[in-house]
């Protein structure tokens, strides 16, 4: 079996992180398979030799696994979040916002920049949960970032592996590129060029198990649309590239309640705890009327399915009140 992030060995697997599995001295829970990765098992991607255009992206219901289970975990009893209004900024802070988390299970910390107004919302915006595989997108920027301070560009194999990581959520792929940019020293560097404040690289190389705080994913969002002291601009165009053709059984989270056509360009994650899981999405979204950097983490969910429930409606809201 595979194990969180950079211990696994095992066959290719596109679950949110590490196969999702087993790392009874790390968290102590089961190894537990999703369908809809598995689609792409095996699936070698010929190496790109130039970006495609993110494809408008349509809000993905969630599905729900039909794949028999490795093993079970045992949660905690469903229990509604303890909203704190005085922690929520901006368009976060608006009571249909507050009335909805208060309704919904586990811990939510959220992070939304309008590029319409300049305005960062936050709420728990300092709170620092497991990355689950929206590290991934902290591996490719930090490896991009590498190759641009080197004057190199990604080798086809990278580029391959960069492909299988984001599109598909690899894990194979994504410790090999953990490993080229560094591991956690390396990704570290790279936050403190960035001025990430909340992030921590999981020293022991379990990469699906580093923290981070929606503030900071919407900065490595902005980093990709922004002018970039790090990425040149074809290095941004890339990698949005990639995070506008994740597959399809991946594409929940942020793309809810957006209006169909809309450009999204996002990642999840998503991990089993010993009392829960965790499960993540970030993505910048683009319409008519919207352009926003959004970022949800969440934890102690009950089950995955409220997981992306909560994130589901919380984008949706996020969309309405983003309108211009």
């Amino acid at each position: 079996m595979a194990v969180l992030g950079q211990r696994g060995a095992g066959h290719r697997r596109s679950w949110g992180v590490g196969a999702l599995l087993l790392v009874g001295a790390v968290i102590g829970v089961g190894l537990i398979s999703r369908s809809g990765g598995d689609t792409a098992q095996g699936t070698q991607i010929a190496p790109k030799t130039e970006v495609k255009p993110i494809a408008p992206t349509r809000a993905v219901p969630a599905t729900t696994s039909t794949a028999p289970t490795a093993t079970t975990i045992t949660v905690a009893p469903t229990t509604t979040t303890t909203v704190a209004p005085e922690l929520a900024t901006g368009i976060l802070a608006t009571p249909a916002v507050l009335d909805y988390l208060a309704s919904r299970p586990g811990r939510i910390t959220a992070a939304v920049y309008d590029y319409g107004t300049g305005q960062l919302a936050t709420y728990r915006g300092g709170l620092a949960l497991p990355t689950a595989s929206v590290i991934k997108l902290d591996i490719l920027e930090a490896l991009l970032a590498r190759d641009r301070g080197q004057g190199r560009s990604l080798t086809p194999g990278e580029q391959r592996q960069a492909s299988d990581m984001i599109e598909l959520s690899d894990n194979e792929s994504a410790t090999d590129l953990w490993d080229a940019a560094g591991r956690a020293p390396g990704l570290e560097a790279f936050g403190a060029q960035l001025g990430l404040t909340g992030t921590t690289p999981d020293p022991a190389g379990y990469w699906g198990l580093s923290t981070t705080t929606a503030t900071d994913q919407v900065l490595l969002l902005r980093n990709l649309t922004d002018p970039s002291a790090t990425l040149a601009p074809s290095d941004q165009a890339y990698a949005l590239g990639l995070l506008g053709q994740v597959e399809a059984s991946q594409a929940w989270g942020v793309t809810a309640g957006v209006a169909p056509g809309t450009t999204v360009a996002l990642k999840d994650g998503w991990l089993p705890e010993a009392t829960g899981w965790y499960v993540n999405s970030v993505g910048v979204v683009t319409g008519p009327a919207h352009h926003y950097a959004l970022a949800v983490l969440s934890a102690g969910d009950p089950t995955q399915d409220a997981g992306e429930d909560t994130i589901a409606g919380l984008s949706g809201l996020v969309w309405a009140a983003t309108a211009h």
